[in-house]
């Protein structure tokens, strides 16, 4: 898979604000990731290489099933709505990054929604034992 930096470059010259809007939402979902990720202090790097490795299978997978369907004709990307680099000469590279983007956001969010539940069940259990006996202390409910 070679690079044609004279195509990238020619692309460059070319583009308009219509020519981003694919990269505008992938960039709005990336910045989401990282202020979730710092946000609920997931400490996500920890997990990056397992991540990476589930997301590569998904990755190969839905790739080919999208040069597939592009070469039948099933669907298209519009020309006007990308920057106009293609990965085989069929697939646009905002759509490689939207398989890599799209699912951190989708883990990074189930992440925080986990931390988030576990932390209220926490503060309502103390607060319920609490009630009872208030000499308990919260770790001794775990």
């Amino acid at each position: 898979m070679a690079i044609d930096y004279a195509q990238i470059e020619g692309i460059a010259r070319g583009l308009d604000v219509e020519n981003l809007r694919y990269s505008y939402v992938l960039i709005f979902v990336a910045i989401c990731a990282i202020g979730v990720n710092y946000g609920f202090r997931l400490r996500f790097s920890k997990k990056l290489k397992l991540f990476l490795f589930t997301d590569l299978l998904i990755l190969v997978i839905y790739l080919i099933w999208d040069f597939w369907a592009v070469s039948k004709g099933s669907w298209y990307f519009d020309s006007n709505q990308i920057l106009g680099i293609k990965l085989l000469g069929k697939l646009p590279i905002e759509e490689v990054l939207f398989f890599i983007i799209v699912p951190l956001m989708t883990v990074l969010t189930y992440l925080a929604l986990i931390k988030l539940t576990s932390t209220v069940k926490l503060t309502t259990l103390v607060k319920r034992v609490g009630s009872d006996n208030p000499k308990k202390e919260p770790h001794d409910l775990l």
